[in-house]
């Protein structure tokens, strides 16, 4: 799975930014879990600003 990396702005989530890796037609919860687990985030907080690995 080829991964890219994504800058935090102001406003997102890791739920928003699940949604549009996941599309419309996907449950975005697989991808949550991922970008928390590959990121070694603790919980779901993330600043603007902060780099993350976001699955393909």
């Amino acid at each position: 799975m080829a991964q890219r990396i994504y800058v935090v702005r102001a406003g997102d989530t890791v739920w928003s930014i699940a949604g549009r890796v996941a599309g419309a037609r996907q449950d975005p919860r697989p991808v949550v879990d991922a970008i928390l687990e590959q990121n070694r985030l603790p919980g779901a907080v993330i600043i603007p600003g902060e780099r993350l690995l976001i699955p393909g």
